[in-house]
């Protein structure tokens, strides 16, 4: 006898029993099974989660930092926190002279420039993140400074820079027509 008629054979007398898909329920806002009360979700333990933290990492080794920052975001991703965004602000540059004693003029001058990634992480479960901090902290490079805090807005207006170009553009556009409008 063939084996699709044996299989054959024995559906009727399975339906009666339903499939793992329809003890689903069809939305897709809840996933859970229809058999289950709602009382269920206050059973639940609550767990302090925190909703949106920057790690911010800075350093004046460009090199250092760029690694630093894939190694977090690699150690985020293990951990199974969810990682939203990550990105650079531009560099601070600073040029550092050095005098000679007792005069104006300069014997030595250095260009020294401060890099910084930022890494936003989201719903962080408040168990996992003294685990996640003591790993970063531990595995911190010499010369590379981190810092964590929420996110503010000023955090994603740094990172863009001014295009001076667009601003004369749109100032000499605004004169235009500001001398226009007496005409009418």
């Amino acid at each position: 006898m063939n084996t699709f008629l044996k299989v054959s054979k024995l559906i009727p007398q399975l339906k009666h029993m339903r499939p793992f898909y329809q003890l689903l329920s069809t939305s897709s806002a809840s996933c859970k099974y229809i058999s289950e009360p709602d009382y269920i979700k206050y059973t639940k333990p609550l767990v302090p989660v925190y909703e949106l933290l920057n790690i911010q990492i800075k350093a004046y080794d460009f090199t250092v930092l760029e690694h630093f920052a894939k190694y977090v975001h690699k150690v985020a991703c293990n951990m199974d926190i969810e990682v939203r965004n990550a990105w650079a602000t531009p560099q601070q540059s600073w040029k550092v002279t050095n005098h000679e004693p007792g005069t104006t003029k300069v014997s030595t001058e250095y260009s020294i420039n401060k890099y910084e990634r930022n890494i936003q992480i989201v719903k962080l479960p408040a168990y996992c993140a003294t685990t996640f901090f003591e790993i970063i902290q531990s595995s911190l490079p010499v010369g590379v400074f981190v810092s964590v805090h929420p996110h503010e807005e000023h955090h994603e207006e740094i990172r863009y820079i001014p295009d001076y170009e667009l601003l004369v553009l749109k100032k000499q556009l605004e004169e235009l027509t500001t001398t226009e409008d007496p005409k009418k």
